[in-house]
């Protein structure tokens, strides 16, 4: 230190004063918006918290106190080590959006299945095997992501979630679903790329609000005829398919469509 310049040491102080400044701010802003993004500030400030963001963090789990946010309404924990969750955040009655994507998880936790309000889920890129037959019976779901997991099948009962805007189940192991899938009355987006699928099936021909359908590198040679009755499809992604190879079921396929009316992606 006795080499170090005035100015030096001025510069030096100024910059603690200005990283001391700008945590006491971040702390300040996290209480006045009840969005908090330090585990420990969440912690100090229980009544307060109403959005919980610990994306990356190295966190290997959350501690049973996060159940006592009893105002909580977003969690997400992203990018982390994180494999399983306490039973505690069962008692988080106001949840609406749980996102614990790029983790650890072998299965959903159970007591997902009594949160009332909850609407999103992202649970992609974890080890999933399978979804709890209970959380179907869920109809708040809006937006549900298990893409990049190691599931094969969805329940039957996956037809009565009927809110369900969204569905993600692509870079699974699928090669067909129930067709309970086609009473999803809500659905307007769903996708299924890195499967196994050698075919559409049917059951998706009676989703009557999809907008937007994507196959993406599945083996998909020819598409149903009853698709020509999706009055409300714009968008059908097939990149990666040998139907894209096949020019005559290429034409086959645009001519099940009004004119204009669904974008078809070959490549």
């Amino acid at each position: 230190m006795s080499d170090l310049k005035p100015t030096s040491l001025g510069r030096i102080a100024n910059f603690l004063f200005l990283a001391l400044l700008m945590l006491f701010a971040t702390r300040i802003q996290a209480q006045r918006t009840g969005v908090f993004t330090s585990l420990d500030d969440a912690l100090a400030h229980k009544d307060e918290v109403l959005v919980l963001r610990l994306a990356n963090q190295g966190l290997k789990r959350l501690p049973d106190a996060v159940g006592e946010f009893r105002s909580l309404h977003t969690l997400e924990i992203p990018g982390n080590e994180i494999s399983s969750l306490p039973q505690s955040l069962s008692g988080l009655l106001k949840l609406k959006k749980l996102s614990i994507s790029r983790n650890k998880f072998t299965e959903l936790p159970a007591w997902l299945c009594s949160i009332p309000e909850l609407e999103e889920i992202d649970a992609s890129s974890n080890q999933i095997t399978s979804i709890p037959e209970c959380l179907t019976s869920r109809t708040k779901i809006k937006d549900l992501r298990l893409n990049d997991n190691k599931l094969s099948s969805v329940p039957e009962s996956i037809g009565s979630m009927q809110g369900l805007g969204v569905l993600d189940l692509s870079k699974n192991t699928f090669s067909d679903i129930p067709s309970s899938i086609g009473q999803l009355p809500a659905l307007r987006e769903l996708y299924f790329d890195d499967n196994q699928f050698s075919a559409i099936p049917e059951g998706i021909c009676t989703l009557k609000s999809l907008q937007k359908l994507s196959f993406w590198n599945n083996k998909i040679t020819e598409l149903p005829e009853c698709m020509g009755s999706m009055a409300k499809l714009k968008w059908l992604r097939l990149i990666g398919n040998p139907i894209g190879l096949d020019k005559k079921a290429m034409k086959r396929a645009e001519k099940l469509f009004p004119k204009d009316q669904v974008k078809i992606f070959y490549e």
